[in-house]
């Protein structure tokens, strides 16, 4: 549901049927689709389907990293998923394993609360910042619009995550994390060599 802030604004009540236009675009088995949604009642308020089971943060947190051949599956799957969305002109824009579920060994995107059509000039909005700081690509964290390389970009920080079960820029400072990833100072040590033949990156 809307947040109690934006319920009975109209901009709000806007946003939100932008954003349930744009998951019904979206057909991937790597996606957790919409089943409902009613914008404009008392409640606005927005369902996809339930997907049993842990985050991948919470998968890494609680049972360890990945082995190297579910690395790649993750990988794989989750590059099928984001090429999906990008089809159909839709950028999921909040990329991270806190909104990937994993349905057995099945990563399945979660949260486009972030997500815009790719074309729509509201996410060139000057000084909005939206996203998760560890997780944002360099072209954000300095203002710039988000592409379809932007959710490449998470894709890959979430893949090392999954390799390794640290954050690729580190944690800690919002400011300095976002300094990092601007950078490129990523630590990619533990992350095992990948087999090209098995994996299509998402485009």
């Amino acid at each position: 549901v809307l947040r109690t802030q934006f319920v009975g604004d109209e901009e709000g009540r806007h946003r939100l049927a932008r954003e349930v236009s744009s998951l019904q675009r979206v057909r991937s088995r790597w996606v957790a689709g919409v089943v409902g949604a009613d914008p404009w009642g008392e409640v606005p308020w927005l369902a996809t389907r339930y997907v049993p089971g842990p985050t991948l943060h919470d998968k890494i947190v609680n049972e360890g990293v990945l082995s190297r051949e579910e690395v790649e599956q993750l990988a794989s799957d989750l590059a099928e998923g984001i090429a999906d969305c990008h089809a159909v002109g839709v950028l999921h824009r909040d990329v991270k394993p806190a909104n990937i579920i994993m349905e057995g060994r099945t990563p399945i995107l979660i949260d486009f609360g972030l997500a815009r059509v790719a074309d729509d000039p509201k996410i060139t909005v000057t000084g909005l910042l939206i996203g998760t700081p560890g997780d944002l690509p360099p072209e954000i964290a300095v203002g710039d619009p988000a592409t379809p390389a932007s959710d490449v970009h998470s894709w890959a920080s979430v893949v090392a995550y999954a390799a390794t079960g640290r954050p690729p820029f580190g944690e800690g400072n919002s400011m300095k994390l976002m300094d990092r990833a601007r950078r490129g100072e990523h630590d990619l040590e533990g992350v095992p060599p990948v087999s090209y033949t098995h994996l299509t990156l998402p485009t």
